[in-house]
């Protein structure tokens, strides 16, 4: 007499193998989670990633592509981020108003641009990203005159936002180890690509208490040119 082979056994056999499996890859991922290195980046709270700039015998245009927080507090904790175009216009003395008008992805911006008494130069502000622009077209008006200019960016093969903090914290062990809390950064850090005849980086590291460990390095290299505490 043959008998036929309980079909229950075989079922639980496969339940307690893909039980087994997804044990497997839910335990994975959980150790996978576990062992995230920190990334550094999720903790800058302003990001200057490019600058723009032309220069005229009569007049000069300096723009620049910045992400940062708003509110703008260095206190340590990093706020919410929104892209910013910052453009600052030099002009001949007696000039008593200029405009700015320029498009990015096909949306228009531009307007009046308000004096600096202090600085002595034009400054316009608006909620446009130009960070991957290699030019930026812009109109300026000044004197009843339009005026259309081409600012070409700095960049050109200078240090990312990741490898710019890790020029930093590979050469200051002992800061990035006060500030480490496990996985977490107890502080925020600013980013910002400056130019002065050459590229360098202002990377500054800001504490919970407000205290400030500010370093310039070349932005190619990545090199350490000056340190201050603040």
């Amino acid at each position: 007499m043959k008998f036929t082979k309980n079909p229950f056994k075989r079922i639980q056999r496969i339940l307690i193998t893909l039980f087994s499996s997804l044990c497997l890859t839910f335990g994975a991922l959980f150790l996978s989670g576990c062992n995230k290195a920190l990334d550094l980046t999720e903790y800058v709270s302003e990001y200057r990633s490019n600058v723009f700039i032309y220069n005229d015998k009569d007049f000069s245009v300096k723009a620049r592509s910045v992400e940062k927080e708003y509110p703008y507090v260095a206190d340590g904790y990093k706020g919410e981020l929104t892209h910013r175009t910052e453009i600052f216009i030099t002009l001949p003395k007696g000039v008593e108003a200029c405009s700015v008008r320029f498009s990015v992805d096909g949306k228009e911006y531009g307007g009046d641009a308000s004096y600096d008494n202090v600085k002595q130069q034009f400054y316009f502000s608006c909620g446009a990203n130009v960070s991957a622009l290699h030019t930026l077209p812009l109109a300026l008006t000044f004197c009843d005159e339009e005026k259309q200019l081409s600012l070409p960016s700095v960049r050109g093969n200078e240090l990312t936002l990741q490898k710019a903090i890790d020029a930093v914290f590979s050469q200051e062990k002992e800061l990035l180890k006060s500030l480490q809390n496990g996985k977490e950064f107890l502080g925020e850090i600013y980013v910002r690509l400056l130019y002065e005849d050459a590229t360098y980086f202002y990377v500054g590291v800001v504490d919970r208490n407000g205290n400030t460990t500010a370093f310039l390095l070349d932005g190619k290299s990545g090199k350490i040119l000056a340190k201050r505490s603040s």
